[in-house]
């Protein structure tokens, strides 16, 4: 899956705020608000809740600095995920994540976004960019690969 941002500064001030007049009371902006929510839970599953809010806001104004080629990708939100995902894992090291580092990347966000978060697998999907057939095929390999006791 190919997404490509090139990285520079981000304009000021672009970012979406779940209060923002226009769009809080939407389906379009209660879904990013919901999004946004899930992606800060995320963030704060390995970082401290204030670097948490920090690097959602940092990945959103990314992505709105580089919204055509987000657009012109196979999956927007495939992108909007490795922005958060990369950005989250640079700040946090590789210490919150050690006990799943032998699991890839793909795995570590199934598990943690459903099984630690409790997000259904369609939500999962769609916030990784994936098609939930992945996510159920990841769920069951981590089932099958559970150690039995």
């Amino acid at each position: 899956m190919a997404c490509r941002i090139v990285r520079n500064t981000p304009p000021p001030g672009i970012g979406y705020r779940a209060g923002e007049p226009g769009l809080g009371g939407s389906p379009v902006g209660q879904e990013r608000a919901r999004r946004r929510e899930n992606y800060r839970r995320y963030a704060a599953l390995l970082l401290t809740p204030d670097d948490a809010g920090g690097v959602v806001r940092d990945a959103f104004r990314e992505l709105a600095g580089h919204w055509h080629h987000v657009l012109a990708a196979a999956s927007p939100a495939a992108c909007a995920w490795q922005s958060l995902r990369s950005r989250v894992c640079a700040l946090a090291g590789p210490r919150p994540l050690r006990p799943v580092a032998h699991l890839t990347a793909p795995r570590q966000d199934v598990l943690l976004l459903h099984l630690v978060l409790g997000l259904p697998p369609a939500v999962v999907a769609a916030l990784t960019g994936t098609e939930p057939a992945a996510v159920h095929a990841r769920l069951r390999s981590l089932a099958a690969a559970r150690p039995r006791g």
